[in-house]
């Protein structure tokens, strides 16, 4: 066993004219040899391996190469090119070149990456990199050159990434050069869903997802990609995220989608900074407009418009056995993506598509995916594709290839693509090739992913499931039956979602319960969410003001199969709060937890055990003594015994798995009875001191407040529960503050951690700006797809905060946010009114605040 205890091994600094050759380096806590401003330095037939961080890294200097090295097994990237001067435009001329990289990144994995190439004027060249676990090269700055590589299996445990990514978020960054190179077998690993990670307790990886061989991104500009040679990419080839001015011509894409190209958002919180990069870097006397000029075209007013694409004389080769899994994966049939294209529709003309030569099997058809903000997405055929103007030149045939079966893309002479102004690809020259200086020839590859990664799903079990029972009767309820026996009046809240707790099923057990007990009096209080905002996550901040100022006698609490995509420590942050709530009432309602069913539930219960998330408030209803009923196990038997099935017409339990049929209504009314029945001759206690809390950071004391007319400035309305807008809002709201004045503020101050809102969006709500004790700390707006209507919404303003007094000003803007989304989902739904998406507005319900005891 040996410990490395030196940082660097060589250090070239300020040195010039000095080779380093044919040494194997080995163990430093740092990076391997370091070059920083050398001029005219090599290092060369070297093996660089164990190294802390980078292999080799040359920052600033002129002239320096690494080259014809074996770097392989580092802790950061394989080699690091800069150098050059972004002000000036000074070039750097250092160069990576026939370099063989693989199995980098061994403590670092993301952005060190088998070759960095920044600065200016920079080279790679002539490498091989692979097994790589983020991308294979990382690309910035001005005027490098990407040239005759080789480069697979990247990605392998990362994505959002490329075989080479780029991403400056600088306009300014441009000028570089990706040509000739070979990239295959990049799909990338991640999980499944980003937006929602967790689902039923699992969280699930795939391969691939989400990665493209060659990827632009965030907008990068301005650069060439020339000549590429892309195959085994299933997810698709180039990626153009926004970006302006690139080039995607001349290259051989073999059985994946060829091209997505995407605009950015107009309201995206990157635009200021990359605004004000162009501002400074084309200042009077800067370089940059005459070696530049497009940039003289770029302002400020629109920056999300993506123009001066071109992709043309590419050849697109799909073969049926060569698509067929992401065809399947997709559902696509005998149908295969072309491009993916969502652009505003006053900027397509800017761009080109044309003179391609795009090949599918017979029995193969390409089609495009488009989206003309602010048309609705469509999928077009190849001919009505070119309808819209786009290949108007290009044609579908085959190209010709020498040998594709066995990956020899280049061109027979009679091939069509070279009438169409194909140039030839010079594939001998792409690699590695024998120098005296190579560390080893021939290459001999030691790829642990070759021939292995294959698409696959991984799921990985972070919340393990509990024994599922259809009542457990814990505490019991012996108040509220008491109460029942005796013939008193009992007051039961319903405290659930928005769409399965319907009043069928909820009708059905109240009038169970008063058949069998008729000298009560049972009045149910509805304090069910309007609309479709769900979860627990939403609701609990409303727990005060629509359920415990009833004075109910229990309340029925109905959120474990909206929680189906939150994670369980969110769920019991949310209801141990309002557990506790509930405890410390005076007077302490009883709580009963009812389980609901949905689709995807069945799963679990056929192993007997509970959904992940009824899991999580099982074991908070075992820790506080809380009865619960699971009407899902019920319906979940009836769908293993065959009597239900789980969505359809006839005889299921919904037909969007969610909404409860009429037959999923008497289920679950008939096991609410069934468990009423067996609690009012359960043995039962009533409930303990209340015990220390399961979720250290639960959200006991987090409250919602009422606006009032002192707190704000401005034209504001008051909305009472009169008001149309607030017919379907009163049991939540006392009032609505409403204004569409620009500048109009509401300022409120608060004591505690953090602070939010509750409040109606749609087609006019505008963005507000959010400062907290004096200072800007957020732009914000809630526009999603839809908001073609007005609905309840909430976000958080300001969280985190370290605990004491703090002020909030909220002031609406003038200029409207981007509403592309909700326009398109309302005509998709022929529902679209331009005049409702007329002007800003902002209407407050609630106040939302987090108030903990001080520390």
């Amino acid at each position: 066993v040996s410990v490395a205890v030196s940082p660097s091994l060589i250090r070239l600094e300020k040195t010039a004219f000095v080779t380093v050759r044919g040494l194997v380096l080995e163990g430093c806590t740092s990076t391997g040899v370091g070059f920083a401003g050398a001029t005219d330095c090599r290092v060369e037939a070297c093996e660089i391996r164990g190294t802390g961080a980078w292999g080799a890294r040359m920052d600033g200097g002129q002239r320096n190469t690494v080259f014809g090295c074996d770097v392989h097994h580092v802790g950061q990237g394989g080699i690091y090119v800069g150098g050059g001067d972004r002000k000036t435009l000074a070039r750097g001329d250092n160069r990576a070149e026939n370099n063989v990289i693989h199995h980098n990144g061994v403590f670092q994995k993301t952005y060190n990456t088998g070759i960095n190439l920044t600065g200016v004027g920079n080279f790679a060249t002539h490498n091989l990199v692979y097994d790589t676990p983020h991308a294979g090269l990382v690309l910035s700055g001005n005027d490098n050159l990407l040239e005759y590589n080789t480069i697979h299996h990247t990605n392998l445990q990362s994505t959002d990434t490329g075989g080479v990514y780029s991403c400056p978020r600088d306009w300014t960054a441009r000028g570089n050069t990706i040509r000739y190179n070979i990239w295959h077998d990049i799909g990338g690993f991640g999980k499944r869903s980003s937006w929602v990670p967790v689902q039923n307790g699992l969280v699930h990886f795939e391969y691939p997802h989400f990665t493209w061989a060659i990827y632009m991104d965030d907008p990068t500009s301005g650069n060439t990609i020339f000549g590429n040679i892309l195959y085994r990419v299933p997810i698709s080839g180039m990626h153009n995220h926004g970006g302006r001015d690139n080039a995607f011509d001349n290259n051989v894409i073999v059985d994946c989608p060829a091209f997505q190209a995407g605009r950015l958002a107009p309201n995206w919180s990157n635009w200021p900074r990359i605004k004000k990069l162009l501002h400074d870097y084309t200042k009077p006397g800067s370089p940059y407009l005459d070696h530049y000029p497009r940039l003289r075209e770029y302002r400020d007013e629109r920056p999300e418009a993506m123009t001066g694409l071109s992709f043309r004389r590419n050849i697109v080769y799909y073969t049926k056995d060569g698509t067929a899994w992401l065809r399947k994966h997709r559902s696509w049939g005998d149908r295969m993506l072309l491009y993916t294209y969502r652009i505003d529709q006053q900027d397509m003309a800017t761009n080109t598509f044309d003179q391609n030569l795009v090949y599918c099997e017979p029995g193969l058809e390409p089609f495009v995916k488009l989206t003309a903000i602010p048309e609705k997405a469509q999928e077009l055929s190849w001919e009505e594709w070119q309808k819209t103007g786009a290949d108007k030149g290009s044609q579908l045939g085959d190209p010709l290839f020498v040998d594709a079966a066995n990956l020899d893309f280049r061109l027979k002479p009679n091939s069509p693509a070279l009438k169409l102004g194909f140039q030839p690809i010079p594939v001998a020259k792409i690699g590695p090739y024998a120098d005296a200086q190579r560390a080893s020839w021939p290459v001999v590859e030691q790829s642990t992913a070759a021939g292995k990664v294959k698409p696959t799903v991984r799921a990985y079990d972070l919340y393990p499931q509990i024994k599922a029972q259809r009542l457990a009767v814990r505490g019991g309820l012996p108040r509220t039956m008491a109460k029942l026996k005796a013939g008193e009046k009992v007051r039961i809240v319903y405290f659930g979602g928005g769409i399965h707790g319907s009043t069928g099923w909820r009708k059905l057990y109240l009038d169970s319960l008063r058949k069998t007990y008729p000298e009560a009096t049972i009045e149910e209080i509805q304090a069910g969410i309007c609309d479709c905002v769900r979860g627990s996550g939403y609701n609990h901040w409303r727990y005060e003001h629509d359920v415990l100022a009833k004075q109910p006698d229990l309340v029925l609490v109905d959120f474990g199969s909206d929680d189906h995509v939150t994670t369980p420590p969110a769920i019991q942050c949310a209801i141990e709060g309002v557990i506790r709530k509930t405890r410390r009432a005076n007077p302490a309602p009883e709580l009963l937890f009812f389980h609901a069913f949905r689709a995807g539930f069945e799963k679990a219960y056929a192993t007997g055990k509970c959904p992940t998330a009824i899991t999580a408030y099982e074991l908070l209803a075992d820790h506080y003594g809380i009865p619960s009923v699971n009407a899902g196990y019920d319906i979940a038997q009836e769908v293993r015994a065959g009597t239900l099935v789980v969505k359809g017409d006839k005889k299921a339990f919904s037909a969007d798995g969610t909404r409860p049929s009429a037959l999923a209504n008497q289920c679950y009314a008939a096991t609410l009875a069934a468990a009423f029945t067996e609690l009012a001759t359960a043995k039962a206690a009533e409930p303990a001191a209340l015990p220390e809390p399961l979720a250290p950071d639960h959200l006991e004391h987090a409250h919602e407040i009422s606006a009032t007319k002192d707190m704000l400035s401005g034209e504001w309305t008051r909305r009472g529960p009169e008001d149309p807008l607030m017919a379907r809002y009163a049991r939540h709201f006392d009032e609505l503050w409403v204004t569409r004045q620009p500048g109009a503020k509401l300022t409120y101050s608060f004591t505690g951690t953090g602070t939010g809102l509750a409040l109606l969006v749609g087609p006019d709500i505008g963005r507000y700006r959010v400062s907290v004790d004096g200072k800007e700390r957020s732009t914000q707006s809630r526009v999603d797809r839809w908001c073609y209507y007005h609905r309840l919404s909430a976000g958080s303003v300001a969280s985190n905060l370290p605990f004491g007094k703090h002020t909030v000003q909220i002031e609406l803007l003038p200029d409207p946010p981007n509403r592309d989304d909700p326009i398109a989902e309302a005509k998709r739904l022929d529902k679209y009114k331009a005049e409702d998406f007329q002007g800003v507005a902002l209407m407050i319900g609630k106040i939302r605040v987090v108030t903990p005891p001080g520390e």
